[in-house]
């Protein structure tokens, strides 16, 4: 991924996957189920341009976090420093 403020970023289907750590056909699969991140589509037609506002990517892998034990760190897993200390 390229340099500059994260959260402002339209990331691509192969950026998006890489960052939640799943495949590109998963979300293509979410898509069209009507599952998972938000979503911008580009342009029409079935080779529409799909890109994901990394700042919801990160709300909505955020919201999936469980706590086992009561322990927080799988909050880091997606990359976001500073979360454990912040009362997330």
């Amino acid at each position: 991924m390229t340099e500059g403020n994260f959260e402002n970023r339209l990331l691509s289907t192969r950026e998006a996957a890489e960052f939640l750590g799943v495949k590109e056909c998963t979300l293509k699969w979410w898509r069209q189920r009507n599952y998972g991140p938000p979503f911008l589509k580009l342009t029409d037609g079935p080779k529409a341009r799909v890109r994901y506002p990394a700042f919801d990517l990160q709300e909505w892998a955020f919201r999936r976090v469980t706590r086992p034990s009561g322990r927080l760190e799988t909050r880091v897993a997606f990359g976001v420093e500073g979360l454990r200390d912040s009362g997330l």
